[in-house]
């Protein structure tokens, strides 16, 4: 199997990616106050929860829920390629995130985030909120990427492509439809 990627860990889409996930690390580090070891210590906590249950395989709702708080930290660079192979490997082997968020979220990923509860203490950000609300019509009219689609994209992006990322990209672009995207 070789397979030659359309993006590189040089690329400028991997670059952007990279410095998105910083300033979002940034802004969770601000409202959450934690200092570095305490985000170290969230980390590990994150990548031993993908092996706890890639070893027990239990369901894809732990890696979803952990997956989204990855997200909301900007700790998906910093946990490495191995603890995203691993959420990979429960996601495809699971069934779980096939369709959007799924199982105990229940509600497609839409659930309020950390981040989300403290801006609704803060007044000044309410029309922020509008805005964001907004925008999340609008791109409701996209077609929804599913949990380990979303997984694949970013290990793509952040390391080199791996023949299970590749994989469950190309399936799910053939389930949604584009035979010729994939």
């Amino acid at each position: 199997y070789n397979y030659t990627p359309a993006l590189s860990s040089s690329s400028s889409s991997s670059t952007e990616l990279r410095n998105l996930l910083e300033i979002q690390k940034e802004t969770f580090v601000t409202k959450t106050k934690l200092n570095p070891e305490q985000y170290k210590i969230a980390q590990g906590g994150l990548m031993a929860t993908g092996d706890l249950v890639a070893r027990r395989a239990k369901g894809a709702d732990p890696i979803i829920i952990a997956w989204e708080k990855l997200k909301e930290s900007g700790m998906c660079v910093g946990v490495g390629q191995n603890c995203l192979n691993t959420y990979l490997y429960v996601l495809s082997t699971s069934g779980g995130g096939s369709g959007g968020s799924s199982g105990i979220l229940g509600r497609g990923g839409e659930g309020k985030s950390i981040l989300d509860i403290m801006r609704q203490l803060d007044p000044s950000s309410e029309k922020e909120e509008n805005e964001e609300e907004e925008e999340e019509k609008e791109s409701s009219k996209e077609r929804k990427m599913s949990t380990a689609e979303e997984v694949a994209t970013f290990h793509d992006l952040l390391y080199q492509p791996t023949e299970q990322s590749v994989s469950i990209r190309v399936k799910s672009l053939v389930n949604s439809g584009d035979a010729v995207g994939a």
